[in-house]
């Protein structure tokens, strides 16, 4: 994320940036979230949320982005793969530890949708 800082100019505060990614990347862009404040929104798209820890370092954490969109293809967590099978808990988890915490300035939308790794 540092080298990025290097291509954009972070002291137009009249500039506004938006991560996106999809599945890994997806996580990738949540975590960014957390990390940085020079992302006005984040777009997770499908992410990783199934991942070990990422729920209790969500519910430890705080976003520095305004605006999260989380989304999640309908049938991914219709899976047989029991870790693969979390992510529909873990991104409504998600969800409402963004839509619940006190002290974040964040908004955050989830959108189930018709599609996913496993259509």
């Amino acid at each position: 994320i540092l080298a990025v800082s290097e291509y954009i100019n972070i002291e137009n505060k009249e500039m506004k940036y938006i991560l996106g990614g999809y599945s890994l990347a997806g996580l990738f862009s949540l975590w960014s979230g957390y990390q940085m404040d020079i992302f006005e929104g984040i777009a997770a798209v499908s992410p990783s949320v199934w991942y070990k820890g990422w729920i209790e370092y969500v519910a430890t954490g705080k976003p520095l982005s305004e605006k999260i969109y989380l989304s999640l293809g309908d049938t991914e967590e219709k899976t047989k793969h029991q870790i693969l099978s979390k992510i529909g808990d873990n991104i409504r988890k998600q969800h409402e530890i963004l839509e619940n915490s006190a002290y974040s300035r964040t908004s955050a939308i989830f959108e189930a949708v018709s599609s996913g790794f496993f259509t």
